[in-house]
């Protein structure tokens, strides 16, 4: 709006605040999902949730040890919005590569030697419920779409 008016941007800022507009971020949504993706989704979780009730081999599932980590980096900008208003969600894009990152991989180290067998045990068990829930909503995300949630404690 500034460039386009020939105007600074903070005299556009005072003038939004005026009108009672906040500058706020866009909720964070992970990346978009297309049809193709939905379906294939539906379709991993339908094959899990069958493999799993005929034998149930998550009890004898065996985790193994990786050595990477994927990263995304991200940018969102802040959108002028009116009192009650929500800001537009904001896609995530998805980067392929994988690196170490030592103080991230100190971290997560750290955090999963501190969790006890009962809640790698529950959250194991708990993977057919989450499939079940990709099924429901058709390839959308849930609201267990995040595997690792900020803050959360063993």
């Amino acid at each position: 709006m500034a460039s386009t008016l020939g105007v600074q941007s903070f005299t556009i800022e005072s003038g939004l605040k005026k009108l009672g507009m906040k500058k706020k971020l866009g909720r964070y949504a992970p990346h978009h999902l297309k049809p193709v993706d939905r379906d294939r989704r539906v379709d991993a979780c339908l094959t899990l949730l069958n493999l799993h009730k005929g034998n149930r081999w998550l009890k004898h599932l065996i985790s193994g040890d990786e050595k990477w980590i994927h990263y995304n980096i991200f940018h969102r900008k802040a959108q002028w919005v009116g009192r009650g208003e929500t800001p537009k969600e904001v896609p995530k894009d998805v980067h392929p590569e994988g690196y170490v990152i030592n103080l991230v991989e100190t971290e997560l180290t750290s955090y999963f030697a501190s969790c006890q067998p009962a809640f790698w045990r529950n959250g194991i068990y708990k993977l057919p419920e989450r499939w079940q829930e990709v099924v429901d909503n058709e390839g959308g995300y849930g609201r267990s779409c995040s595997l690792l949630y900020i803050g959360r404690t063993c």
